[in-house]
């Protein structure tokens, strides 16, 4: 193992360490429906909901139906990787002239 990169164990769950401290896990066998919330321990739901994102100084996109993990007993949210991408995607192609722009979110 080469100086200063973590160390992975082999079993159910790969996770990374240095110095004995945890870095990260993460679970091969995790499914969203699994997942539970980093605020409060609740379980978090897939569903859809809108998301307001500020884009420049006086500028807010909101986008409409955006797939998100929710959690099902306080308002923490999560969302998925492919889904950042996506929503990088759109906010990049925001016309800076209006002040307010609702978009509805399309894989």
């Amino acid at each position: 193992m080469r100086a200063g990169f973590p160390r992975i164990r082999s079993d159910s769950s790969r996770t990374a360490s240095r110095r004995g401290r945890i870095l990260w896990t993460y679970h091969v066998n995790m499914r969203p429906e699994a997942m539970k919330c980093t605020v409060c321990g609740a379980e978090l739901k897939a569903t859809r909901t809108d998301l307001p994102f500020k884009v420049r100084e006086t500028g807010i996109v909101i986008l409409k139906n955006v797939p998100v993990l929710q959690c099902a007993n306080c308002p923490q949210y999560l969302l998925e990787d492919a889904v950042v991408g996506r929503v990088d995607e759109i906010l990049a192609r925001v016309d800076g002239g209006a002040e307010l722009e609702i978009i509805r979110y399309a894989a």
